[in-house]
């Protein structure tokens, strides 16, 4: 079984989606920060993208816990959410009239708020991700940013004119793997 946390309107073909959201593209409804309705070493891959920051950081951790306890003995997780030391160093590099760079990375650290889920209440980082996971239990923990390297011109999530290159939007984002 393939499962996805947190797909909402976007959920990854051939997965199936788990979300809070009451959405026609949700196949089981549910409050991630509960716990995974899983049984113990019964899921083989999870996948979870720009879901992570939405929980607060407690709630967060307990999700990591519940993905090593549904996962098989060699099972897979990928995490993908905004980096917030990425967006940080970025913050500070980027030209303060450039309206465009700086609304992407005030979403990056507080999402779009448009509604109570859409809001960030945690802010990671891979080095700390990766600490976490490795604590948790996973092994062969590591960063995959590179094999998620987003297409800027097909990438739905990224708004107008394009205004940052593939390795500067590559560096606003943690893209984790690990194993069970």
């Amino acid at each position: 079984m393939k499962i996805e946390l947190g797909g909402g309107l976007n959920p990854t073909k051939d997965y199936i989606n788990y979300d809070i959201e009451d959405l026609p593209t949700v196949d089981i409804k549910c409050d991630l920060s509960e716990g995974i309705p899983c049984e113990n070493d019964s899921v083989n891959e999870i996948i979870s993208f720009e879901f992570l920051e939405h929980l607060p950081k407690e709630d967060g951790l307990k999700l990591l816990r519940e993905c090593y306890r549904v996962l098989r003995k060699g099972g897979t997780l990928t995490i993908g959410c905004p980096d917030l030391d990425g967006t940080i160093s970025m913050w500070n590099k980027v030209n303060k009239k450039e309206w465009n760079k700086l609304h992407y990375l005030y979403v990056q650290i507080y999402g779009t708020q448009e509604k109570s889920t859409y809001f960030h209440l945690t802010g990671w980082w891979t080095e700390e991700l990766m600490h976490i996971l490795k604590d948790t239990g996973f092994r062969f923990v590591r960063d995959s940013r590179d094999k998620y390297r987003l297409n800027l011109d097909t990438d739905p999530y990224f708004p107008g004119d394009r205004p940052w290159t593939a390795d500067e939007f590559t560096s606003l984002k943690i893209y984790v793997e690990a194993m069970k």
